[in-house]
């Protein structure tokens, strides 16, 4: 294996991490090191279409990373309050605490927008509970089109 091939590796294993890190763009990082790497590779081992499908998965996962969550809370009755004290939540949770505090900041700021909006705090909790789920959900199936594209990639160049 030559040192692109290994650089390629090393940022798509980085990538396949960053689907389960926050703070590390995942599956557009991917695309990015692939789409180099063609370039570099004057196209030898992965051609232009196959660039611009991976290309518009990437768009996918971020439109589904994007709405999963709003999707969850609203599938778990969440009102436009809780929906939005969710996204300010996840985004200072993530100033204050790291990567992690995404999820935290995000259920927490999901939690005090229904109590807020009237909701008895067993209500919260469980619209929360579909916030976690749009995550974890959006989460996995990011991480499965990593490693789809990574053994594909694979697959290609050896």
């Amino acid at each position: 294996m030559m040192n692109k091939e290994i650089i390629l590796f090393i940022i798509l294993l980085l990538g396949l991490l960053g689907t389960l890190l926050p703070f590390l763009p995942g599956i557009p990082l991917m695309f990015c090191a692939l789409l180099i790497y063609s370039l570099i590779d004057n196209w030898v081992h992965f051609s232009p279409v196959f660039v611009v499908n991976f290309g518009l998965v990437t768009v996918f996962t971020i439109f589904i990373d994007y709405f999963a969550t709003s999707w969850g809370v609203k599938k778990f009755g969440a009102s436009s309050i809780g929906i939005w004290s969710g996204i300010f939540g996840g985004f200072f949770g993530i100033i204050f605490l790291g990567p992690l505090g995404i999820i935290m900041g995000s259920i927490l700021g999901v939690i005090i927008g229904e109590l807020i909006s009237g909701k008895n705090l067993k209500t919260a909790f469980r619209i929360s509970l579909g916030s976690l789920l749009g995550f974890i959900g959006s989460t996995l199936l990011q991480f499965i089109i990593g490693l789809i594209v990574i053994i594909w990639v694979f697959i290609k160049l050896f």
